[in-house]
């Protein structure tokens, strides 16, 4: 396999940006950190960015030059071998600095990454930006604008949207275009080639992410499918301000 068709999973993503962490946080260049292992700064670079295979003896070897002690290492290095499934819930709050494009669709509540706070202030800063797509159903903006917490959250989008960093729109009829239109998503579309598109999948009782190609587009598609049968974004933007300032029933 060349390095071109090497096609990392998320669990190999999470393992390059830990041992990235690592490293940052005893204040190391790639250049530093790879003389005390021995390895170019290029291919310590190559292992962070998960655009190579990472070992999970190298993982050890990391850890032990950068100080970091083995209740850490030790489920980084089982994530490296392949043994240990990453937690989608926590991992997603990392994972956002590598997102180029979010598709989020809210069909039983607000869209799940909108409500972090590490996505908010991306969102807000001009420094990175980041293209973002909201579709909401009714349902779930009616539901949120009647609870303190989440109608906060909800004008922060409607604030984000009429600035321009992020657009929109309300699902305010019911389709018949995706069958799983009640459950909330996130398809993340990311910056380096060799990343493939994941959807994020929230659920009561469980977060996980879909990882298979052929799956990913067909949410995509369903993303797509909704989108077209959402109102206009003034009109969306219109009706969440409208709703949470009491002014609709």
């Amino acid at each position: 396999m060349t390095k071109r068709d090497y096609r990392p999973s998320m669990t190999e993503r999470s393992v390059g940006r830990t041992v990235r962490t690592w490293r940052k946080q005893r204040s190391l260049s790639l250049t530093a950190a790879g003389a005390l292992i021995g390895f170019s700064g290029a291919k310590l670079s190559l292992m962070e960015n998960a655009l190579h295979p990472t070992d999970p003896t190298e993982v050890i070897a990391l850890a032990l030059i950068y100080r970091v002690n083995s209740a850490t290492w030790k489920p980084i290095a089982r994530q490296a071998a392949g043994d240990f499934v990453i937690n989608a819930a926590e991992d997603v709050r990392d994972v956002h600095p590598e997102v180029s494009i979010l598709r989020e669709f809210g069909g039983d509540g607000l869209p799940p990454l909108h409500r972090s706070p590490e996505y908010t202030a991306r969102l807000a800063s001009a420094d990175e930006p980041l293209q973002s797509e909201i579709l909401v159903s009714e349902d779930a903006v009616r539901q949120a604008a009647g609870k303190r917490s989440e109608s906060v959250h909800l004008m922060n989008i409607v604030r984000l949207a009429e600035s321009g960093r992020i657009s929109v729109r309300v699902l305010r009829c019911h389709t018949d275009e995706m069958p799983q239109a009640t459950e909330s998503f996130a398809v993340l579309s990311f910056r380096h080639p060799q990343h493939d598109d994941v959807v994020f999948v929230e659920r009561p009782c469980s977060n996980s992410y879909i990882e298979d190609p052929v799956a990913c587009q067909l949410l995509l598609q369903g993303f797509e499918a909704l989108k077209r049968a959402t109102s206009g974004a003034e009109e969306s933007t219109d009706f969440i301000a409208e709703l949470v300032e009491g002014r609709l029933g």
